[in-house]
C-alpha cells in the first residue's frame, strides 16, 4: 500500500510541475510577442477602446502588429474601420 502512495505523490507532483511550467512558458510567451514586434498604435488604441470584454481581449490578441506589406482595414478604401467598430455589422462571407 505504501509503494502504491508514494508513485501516487511523484505522479502528482510532476503533474503540478509541468502545470506550472506551462502556464509559466505561456505569460512569457504573451509578453515577448508584444515586445518583439513593432505594433500598429492607431489600430491596438482603437482595439482596446471597442474591445473592453477581458474574454474577447486577451494578452495574445489585445494588439495588432505593424507591417509594412499587409495593410490594417483602416488602410483600405472604403472600410476604414476595425472589425468590431460600434453601430457597423462585420460581415464575412
Amino acid at each position: 500500500m505504501s509503494r502504491m502512495t508514494a508513485s501516487m505523490r511523484r505522479f502528482v507532483w510532476s503533474m503540478l510541475v509541468t502545470g506550472a511550467s506551462v502556464s509559466t512558458a505561456t505569460g512569457l510567451t504573451a509578453q515577448t510577442a508584444q515586445t518583439a514586434q513593432k505594433q500598429d498604435d492607431e489600430y491596438t488604441r482603437l482595439m482596446k477602446q471597442y474591445l473592453t470584454d477581458p474574454r474577447i481581449s486577451t494578452d495574445l490578441v489585445n494588439y495588432m502588429p505593424f507591417s509594412d506589406k499587409v495593410p490594417t482595414t483602416l488602410k483600405f478604401s472604403g472600410i476604414n474601420r476595425i472589425v468590431g467598430t460600434p453601430g457597423y455589422l462585420t460581415k464575412s462571407g
